[in-house]
């Protein structure tokens, strides 16, 4: 008897993906399988697809590489999530690009009080999620003058939790002038050689929310731009290759670099998608366009170009 099988999405060769039919998954003990409906891509998904991650070489797993995903629980093997239910879930092996997907169950949050028609908005909840995380490790802002480094999805979220926590000063340095412009209620965003005059070593927290390979530019910039005894959060999910990070500089001038990445997730994404749901008003200003799931070469095209006037693309299941 054949088994059933669904259609998912393979990265066959850098920069290119191609239709394939998979195996229907069958969630083990404390998994949950999830009929995709929502998915945005994240920057550090971008380097899978073009082959700029050694680690990540094409050909990836099928179904990769995605994993800020929205969608309905079709079978459950964990205690208080029933089948039915809309959960935010963040793929196995981030291989979100399928029909249906697997999902652990630290690695997935009910979205019972969502509505409908809110429901792609929370895949945000999982990229909120792991920027709370690094705002938590910073401990207090209140009062700080800040300045982020890149306002991508992740730079924004920055910017919009850290106006909550009562910052005093808020600027960012994104050659972007879609995105400077996209942020422009959230923070005072401006191009490299004017934010660099302005605000060279008088920063009392620096975030670089750029990450990949540009970790090469962009982390020199930041210890520029911290004071003496100041911090430099690392959110950017950084490439392997080794880079010159400035020691000297960071021990001289009393310098705190703080790094975050995968957060305890069952801790931290519902308090990521509650964070969004609070505040969908602002948010949904992250999301710039949609498209079908089966686009998303075309999409993830998009995001590998730096110049292009888009932020967050929903793909849809």
């Amino acid at each position: 008897m054949t088994s059933p099988r669904m259609p998912a999405l393979h990265v066959t060769r850098a920069w290119r993906m191609e239709p394939v039919e998979l195996p229907w998954p069958v969630p083990a003990d404390g998994e949950v399988s999830v009929r995709l409906r929502f998915a945005t891509v994240c920057g550090s998904d971008v380097p899978k697809f073009t082959g700029e991650w050694a680690r990540f070489s094409p050909p990836l797993v099928p179904g990769a590489p995605i994993h800020e995903c929205v969608g309905i629980v079709e079978h459950s093997r964990v205690a208080g999530i029933a089948e039915g239910t809309p959960v935010l879930a963040i793929p196995k092996r981030d291989a979100g690009l399928a029909q249906v997907y697997l999902a652990r169950a630290e690695q997935v949050t009910p979205l019972t009080d969502w509505s409908e028609h809110d429901l792609r908005y929370a895949t945000l909840g999982q990229p909120t999620a792991a920027v709370l995380h690094g705002l938590d490790r910073l401990g207090d802002v209140t009062g700080a003058r800040v300045a982020i480094v890149g306002l991508g999805g992740i730079g924004l979220i920055a910017a919009i939790l850290l106006r909550r926590r009562g910052v005093a000063h808020l600027a960012a340095i994104e050659p972007n002038e879609y995105r400077r412009t996209l942020g422009a209620c959230l923070v005072d965003a401006q191009g490299y050689p004017a934010w660099d005059a302005e605000l060279d070593g008088r920063a009392d927290i620096v975030v670089e929310a750029v990450g990949h390979d540009a970790y090469g530019q962009t982390l020199p910039v930041c210890l520029r731009a911290v004071r003496p005894g100041g911090r430099v959060l690392l959110l950017g999910n950084p490439a392997e290759t080794a880079h010159a990070v400035g020691v000297e500089t960071i021990v001289r001038r009393n310098l705190c670099v703080v790094g975050s990445i995968s957060p305890p997730w069952q801790t931290y994404l519902p308090v990521g998608a509650r964070a969004v749901h609070e505040d969908l008003a602002t948010f949904r200003r992250l999301i710039t366009g949609h498209a079908r799931w089966s686009d998303a070469e075309r999409v993830f095209r998009e995001h590998a170009d730096p110049t292009a006037s888009r932020l967050k693309v929903v793909l849809t299941g």
